[in-house]
């Protein structure tokens, strides 16, 4: 009943501590991450289930629809190997943009992490379903931009999954590790490479 009467929207500050700049027309905007060219990509919860970019100061949804989402709702993803603006996504936490153009998106509720090429516009999943997740809520990438970090709050803490250019949607079944042994505590099948 409460959540009805609020009206979601992002609130960007141009310098420290600035008057905030405010994004109308999201709905539960969850997290966000930058491009080289200041150009801004998020995703919205499970309410929102879309994937948006702002760049001079124009909102536009690039992936997904507004749709209904939650845990209970499972896994409903759809869409790979298609334009992004058609794939259907469930409880996005979190992103990161790799430099060569791919945007890595965990969708929570749909187990899997979804990878959008922005120099396509085509929507694909890591490792095309092969790679096993429960709960991904975050990624990130190393510094070297090497390796995709993804935690899920089912499994071990972190799950490095070894990159190589272009690769997501073909992983190797060889393992590679950053050192000469993986983490402990880590689940070797989220370490294949991409």
């Amino acid at each position: 009943m409460f959540k009805s009467q609020i009206s979601s929207f992002l609130l960007l500050f141009t310098s420290a501590f600035a008057q905030p700049h405010a994004i109308e027309g999201l709905t539960e905007p969850f997290s966000i991450v930058f491009d080289k060219d200041n150009t801004l990509y998020g995703v919205e919860y499970e309410n929102g289930n879309r994937v948006f970019r702002l760049k001079d100061d124009q909102l536009t949804f690039i992936a997904g629809s507004k749709s209904p989402g939650g845990k209970k709702l499972g896994d409903v993803a759809a869409g790979d190997g298609g334009p992004a603006s058609k794939g259907r996504f469930n409880g996005m936490h979190d992103l990161t943009l790799h430099p060569d153009g791919r945007l890595f998106i965990a969708d929570t509720f749909n187990r899997r992490i979804r990878v959008i090429d922005l120099n396509t516009g085509k929507l694909s999943t890591l490792g095309d379903g092969k790679l096993t997740f429960k709960e991904p809520y975050t990624v990130d990438l190393s510094p070297d931009h090497q390796n995709l970090l993804v935690a899920d709050l089912q499994q071990p803490p972190f799950s490095p999954i070894r990159s190589g250019p272009k690769a997501a949607s073909k992983p190797s079944r060889q393992k590679q590790f950053p050192s000469s042994s993986p983490p402990s505590g880590g689940s070797r099948r989220n370490r294949q490479r991409w």
